[in-house]
């Protein structure tokens, strides 16, 4: 779900029951899906579904001319990170992954590509 109030836009992800929330929504993990509306739009919040979600996300850093990153892989049971390094010498020291096994990781925790 996203939530748009008018100082931030955050989101949370239900099954019934509320499971995982942005920090700014804390108060709302535990709560029922009809608790959670009910919280919401007594704040004057709006909440819409987003659908389709993608199930691998890409979080990407630039730290100065180097690169590097990961793939969370969203589950039930919580979320798993597919770290990476695009430089191969600091991969070497750090055990990181490439980009492109980071990806083959994750695409196989899920269960074959996602594209």
């Amino acid at each position: 779900m996203r939530v748009v109030a008018p100082g931030f836009v955050a989101g949370f992800e239900s099954d019934g029951t509320v499971r995982c929330a942005a920090p700014i929504l804390k108060a709302l993990v535990g709560m029922t899906d009809d608790e959670a509306r009910a919280y919401i739009k007594a704040k004057g919040w709006t909440a819409s579904v987003i659908p389709n979600q993608p199930r691998i996300h890409h979080h990407f850093a630039d730290f100065g001319g180097w690169h590097a990153g990961s793939f969370e892989v969203r589950h039930v049971g919580g979320r798993k990170f597919f770290y990476y390094d695009d430089n191969a010498g600091r991969r070497a020291i750090s055990g990181k992954m490439s980009k492109e096994q980071a990806l083959k990781a994750a695409e196989e925790f899920l269960g074959g590509p996602q594209r």
